[in-house]
């Protein structure tokens, strides 16, 4: 599995791949304020310059470059502390990484950083521009034959009690078509089938006060446990493949 990260512009020529090595991106003061991506030791200029991306490290070392890594085959990006903060974006919205946890990467998406277009007085360059610099990241499965299951299983774990209940619900059922569709016809398998569609036909009978508002933002107490059973059922079906590579 790996990702190429290359500038949204639809005229930029250059990108960087994310394989065994994890890639920094950041804000170069030393080359007139080029967002460069660091893997390793080498240095890679994007094309862009833009000094509202952090740097690597400020004047007192603490980090400000966002990171994208493979851990156990799967992607992942993080912001480890950039001034401005970034954003992952997809079809379902936007994800907020300045919190500094790593959000996990299954698909193609778009990241924000820099200065958030609307404080500044720039005309947009593109129309779902919303930052200064926007990278667009590609995933792509490498190994032929790898499920995609495990990594839907633990998107819907991530966001079962952080995402909008409509998100939620439209992961956890392409997750539950997905397992359908499979080969694995086994006990084991089919119990953990069986507790998703039961977790989604729960989901479905919940009336949210906001759709657009995760389980736990919701006013009545009994959302946030079932949260947790959405994130308890995803985590066995990804713990399960996981298993299964490994023997």
């Amino acid at each position: 599995m790996k990702a190429t990260i290359s500038p949204a512009d639809p005229e930029a020529t250059t990108s960087v791949t994310v394989e065994d090595e994890a890639v920094r991106v950041f804000c170069d003061h030393g080359r007139m304020y080029e967002v460069v991506a660091k893997r390793g030791e080498e240095v890679i200029p994007l094309g862009v310059q833009d000094a509202g991306v952090s740097r690597e490290f400020d004047d007192a070392g603490e980090p400000g470059y966002v990171e994208f890594y493979r851990e156990d085959d799967q992607l992942y990006v993080r912001d480890a502390g950039s001034g401005n903060g970034a954003v992952q974006r997809n079809a379902f919205g936007e994800i907020d990484l300045s919190d500094g946890e790593p959000s996990l990467l299954t698909g193609d998406c778009t990241i924000g950083l820099g200065n958030y277009i609307a404080d500044l007085d720039v005309e947009r360059t593109s129309r779902d521009q919303q930052y200064s610099t926007e990278l667009h990241v590609e995933v792509e499965r490498a190994r032929r034959g790898t499920s995609a299951i495990p990594y839907k299983a633990d998107l819907v774990e991530k966001i079962s009690d952080v995402r909008p209940v409509d998100e939620v619900e439209s992961e956890m059922k392409e997750l539950v078509e997905m397992m359908r569709a499979a080969d694995d016809r086994g006990e084991r398998y089919q119990t953990l089938l069986e507790d998703m569609e039961k977790r989604l036909t729960a989901l479905r009978q919940v009336t949210p006060d906001d759709p657009h508002e995760s389980l736990t933002e919701q006013k009545h107490d009994d959302y946030s446990p079932e949260a947790r059973r959405i994130a308890n059922a995803a985590r066995r079906v990804r713990n399960y493949y996981l298993e299964r590579s490994n023997e």
